[in-house]
């Protein structure tokens, strides 16, 4: 009977050991995947968090172009702003994948991706529109009414009239000095020496006025035109074309902080009650985990006693037989 009794308390010890060690062996893998969940959430957040700065890097270049036109105003800005679109339909597509994947709510996204596109076209008109006005000086309207200019100084110089020469050159002066500023008082002093200029020629040069009076008014017709492409591309940014940019700039920009907060809102709303439900379930696993460490330490303290107990009696039983025998 006691060798039964030991028997049932080895085989009890031995389930009870087995349970521990699967519970601890149990309560680890659940950590672990509750720990590989919360480390891939984290990475989903940094990812998205790359994708969006990489979108605004891109969009901030694509804006940036305008600016570098108007400085230049040369073709090499047309082929670098290809580049830049480029970049920014990669980067776009990007996060648009990852977002679908996600299962999120696109529709700020693709009312960006609209502006980021009129954008664009916009860009396009105020490049045609310099195309029209010309790349260098001697192309477009610019150089049509420049050489006009030329062709007036020219016969200026050949009448040798000094005060027609004063006369020119300060309307060039008064040209330049517009297209260097765009500041309107440069056309009201412009024309009033264009006035000057018809006057004097019809009074001081009867033969030649008609021939003279011609190349100025192709002059003034040429820089009229100019003057007039340049107010639809716009002076300044209040201004036609550089105005609808300049819009469409501050929109894209704000729109795009719309954007980033809405998909970090929702990412960390979802993540907030996922880490949350992941921290709960570690918790409860490692207070059971206690409580069953707890439960078990008592029973294999209780069958190691029972177990102490019964080898006691066996060696008394034993001893007690001996001394029979003897």
């Amino acid at each position: 009977m006691g060798q039964n009794t030991l028997l049932g308390n080895f085989v009890q010890l031995k389930q009870s050991l087995l349970l521990f060690k699967t519970a601890a062996v149990g309560s680890a893998i659940v950590i672990m995947v509750a720990s590989w969940f919360l480390y891939v959430q984290l990475q989903q957040t940094r990812t998205l968090n790359d994708h969006l700065f990489q979108l605004q890097t891109q969009i901030q270049r694509l804006l940036d172009q305008e600016e570098r036109f108007l400085i230049e105003r040369q073709r090499e800005s047309l082929a670098s702003i290809e580049d830049d679109r480029a970049s920014y339909r990669k980067s776009y597509s990007q996060l648009l994948n990852m977002l679908v994947a996600q299962q999120r709510d696109l529709t700020l996204l693709f009312k960006l991706d609209e502006e980021v596109k009129r954008f664009a076209l916009k860009y396009e008109q105020l490049a045609s529109m310099q195309a029209l006005l010309g790349y260098d000086k001697e192309e477009g309207v610019y150089g049509n009414f420049r050489r006009q200019a030329h062709a007036l100084q020219d016969i200026a110089r050949q009448t040798q009239h000094p005060q027609l020469e004063i006369l020119l050159l300060e309307l060039r002066r008064r040209e330049k000095d517009f297209l260097l500023r765009l500041e309107p008082n440069y056309l009201l002093i412009h024309q009033d020496l264009l006035s000057r200029t018809e006057l004097l020629i019809s009074a001081q040069f009867p033969n030649k006025s008609q021939e003279l009076l011609s190349i100025l008014n192709q002059y003034q017709h040429g820089f009229n035109t100019y003057i007039s492409v340049l107010q639809k591309q716009g002076l300044d940014h209040s201004q036609g074309v550089r105005s609808e940019l300049h819009q469409l700039k501050i929109s894209i920009r704000n729109h795009f902080e719309v954007v980033s907060k809405q998909l970090f809102n929702e990412a960390l709303s979802e993540k907030q009650s996922l880490i949350l439900t992941c921290l709960v379930i570690i918790v409860s696993i490692s207070c059971f985990s206690l409580l069953l460490l707890f439960v078990l330490n008592t029973r294999i303290s209780e069958h190691i006693i029972s177990i102490s107990r019964v080898l006691k009696k066996c060696c008394s039983t034993r001893r007690l037989l001996n001394e029979g025998k003897h």
